[in-house]
């Protein structure tokens, strides 16, 4: 059988007559259940566009850091792009923003002012300290300057600044009864006791009876999984969070930034 090589052979349009191209979702794809967090968050407040750095702040506060299906309801709730909202959000540091595939941020996190005021006046050592000695339930990163050049080396913690900020590694007993009304309060102390011999019922005595935690300031109890349990919050502090992270449990005390009114 012969065939015309210039015979036009008729093909059908996929879009042709009343026929339509299969439907396909468009754009990023909105988590249901970020979407509820955001409209449960916002609740009856304005949408403006102006507010965007005001919600992101409500985010950041709400669940400690600011997830991409977050972003991503919020953009939607907002009649904003995913980018101008995300673009928004990376500007600014303190917002800590995780992106898809990636693991949430730890519970706590210190921030080390990294100008160059800190860095001639031991920003680098402190960083690097820091880092070798918290536990995988605390994340140690660089900040911009913080403004505090006349207290270097700053730090943040949590939402809390550091001035004159170090780092003192010793044997706990000798440390606290050397720290003891020696100098100010502190604003971040970890725990790390031996996991075989635990103390850490104990330490949480010395330190609160020795007055050496600040108003604001944090406790961070690291103690083997098998141990009966965190120790209770003592007086004047509270029990902010206990995580289990491999072998480890980490528990979370802060004291109160100011006694509370009894009137």
């Amino acid at each position: 059988m012969s065939h015309d090589v210039h015979q036009v052979r008729s093909f059908e349009h996929p879009g042709e007559g009343r026929k339509r191209a299969k439907a396909t979702p468009k754009g990023r794809q909105i988590d249901p259940t970020a979407a509820h967090d955001i409209e449960r968050l916002l609740g009856d407040r304005p949408r403006r566009r102006d507010l965007l750095i005001e919600h992101l702040h409500l985010i950041q506060d709400k669940y400690h850091q600011i997830s991409a299906g977050h972003l991503a309801a919020l953009a939607e709730e907002m009649k904003l792009s995913f980018a101008e909202v995300f673009e928004t959000a990376t500007f600014y540091a303190h917002f800590d923003i995780v992106k898809e595939g990636q693991p949430d941020i730890a519970p706590l996190t210190i921030r080390v002012c990294d100008s160059l005021t800190c860095a001639m006046l031991g920003g680098e050592k402190l960083l690097q300290d820091l880092q070798d000695s918290a536990g995988p339930t605390i994340r140690v990163v660089r900040a911009p300057c913080v403004g505090r050049c006349d207290t270097a080396p700053a730090a943040e913690v949590g939402h809390n600044f550091v001035d004159h900020a170090r780092v003192i590694i010793s044997d706990v007993r000798r440390a606290l009864s050397e720290l003891g009304g020696a100098r100010d309060a502190f604003d971040l102390v970890f725990v790390d006791a031996p996991f075989k011999d635990d103390m850490s019922a104990e330490v949480l005595t010395l330190l609160t009876g020795l007055d050496l935690v600040a108003p604001g300031g944090w406790i961070v109890v690291e103690q083997s999984k098998r141990a009966p349990d965190a120790p209770p919050a003592p007086s004047g502090h509270e029990r902010v969070l206990v995580a289990t992270i491999g072998d480890h449990r980490i528990a979370f005390y802060r004291r109160p930034s100011a006694a509370p009114d009894d009137n």
